[in-house]
């Protein structure tokens, strides 16, 4: 077999607050930063248990790299690509190691591995400076509903420029912020609440992937002490998602001062 070092970068970066041992949590904290600002999608995985007796790293061109400190062991996989990196933290103080590598499928037995939950970067979409307003929505639950919208002529189902009381749909609207949905996809979350002041705003305050096809997305939903009945739209748009994945809605209702 043959022994090769692989390019490594970053080889020993010192988390700040450490323990004596590097716990779980602290480890996965210490890879979550280290790929904030990482612009292709990618998943994350981990070795179940700490590697108390070190760790060889196998590719599948079959270069390896031995370790012989105990650590916790990580695998990031880009999405589309056979290049991924591992990440490795030495469980006694933190320092993290990074191995890129090419033309591999990762580790062989990567399903049993654990998914690390992740931050999904997104952006809001807006209507304002639009004549268009959203429309066909079914409000099914108290608690609020999710749409996942994947072309504009879908998006065109649920805007409308409507008549002066904001009820009825008059023309179709035809001003609206088109998206490039061969990148992106769009999350429409919306619901009805009781509200006494129009200066709070319902906002997403995340989006978390779980699994590979299990996400959350978390809206802050404002409400008052009067019985006037709001409708709340909060839509935002992220990375393609794939087809048939499930997307959990989270709302945390606060109150409007």
């Amino acid at each position: 077999m043959k022994k090769v070092i692989l390019l490594l970068i970053a080889p020993f970066i010192l988390f700040s607050t450490l323990s004596a041992q590097i716990t779980q949590k602290e480890a996965d904290d210490i890879v979550k930063q280290r790929l904030i600002g990482e612009t292709k999608p990618y998943t994350v995985y981990a070795k179940n248990d700490v590697q108390s007796e070190g760790y060889t790293v196998i590719t599948t061109t079959g270069e390896t790299v031995e370790l012989e400190y105990s650590c916790w062991v990580y695998f990031v996989e880009y999405e589309g690509e056979t290049n991924g990196k591992y990440l490795i933290v030495k469980a006694s103080n933190g320092n993290l190691l990074e191995i890129n590598t090419k033309k591999d499928n990762g580790p062989g037995d990567l399903p049993e591995w654990r998914f690390i939950p992740i931050d999904i970067p997104f952006s809001e979409y807006s209507l304002q400076g639009t004549s268009c307003q959203w429309t066909n929505l079914h409000y099914l639950s108290g608690d609020g509903d999710l749409l996942i919208i994947n072309s504009n002529e879908e998006l065109e189902k649920y805007l409308c420029v409507k008549d002066f009381t904001g009820g009825n749909c008059v023309t179709p609207c035809i001003d609206y912020c088109t998206v490039d949905f061969s990148r992106y996809t769009l999350l429409l979350a919306f619901g009805i609440v009781s509200s006494s002041s129009p200066s709070c705003f319902d906002h997403c305050i995340g989006l978390q992937q779980f699994s590979e096809n299990v996400y959350e997305m978390n809206v802050d939903v404002y409400s008052g002490s009067l019985l006037v009945i709001k409708y709340w739209y909060v839509p935002i748009i992220t990375n393609k998602l794939k087809e048939g994945c499930i997307i959990e809605l989270t709302i945390t209702k606060k109150n409007c001062f």
